[in-house]
């Protein structure tokens, strides 16, 4: 689990959704934008669309941040991880 200080807060996250895009993918896109500290803060953002079920979005997003590691963060920088429903897809 990211500790408190790594984990972007949620008033941040339209301000980051702005940035640049570095990784675009089918189902997943990730989000980049400088900030004024000496560390990098993650946001894992799942889209309600993709997962459905509270619980099983929840524990996609427990999975995500476990696999991040705090000293690989690239420090200045706010991520954000987006994970949703790739376009052209038919909900089934």
């Amino acid at each position: 689990m990211l500790s408190r200080r790594f984990r972007l807060p949620g008033y941040c996250l339209p301000r980051v959704l702005g940035g640049q895009t570095i990784f675009n993918e089918a189902n997943l896109v990730i989000k980049v934008l400088p900030n004024q500290l000496k560390f990098g803060r993650v946001a894992v953002v799942i889209s309600a669309k993709f997962l459905p079920l509270a619980v099983k979005r929840n524990r996609l997003k427990r999975q995500l941040t476990a696999v991040i590691d705090p000293a690989k963060i690239a420090p200045g920088f706010d991520f954000v991880v987006l994970v949703r429903r790739a376009r052209g897809t038919i909900k089934q």
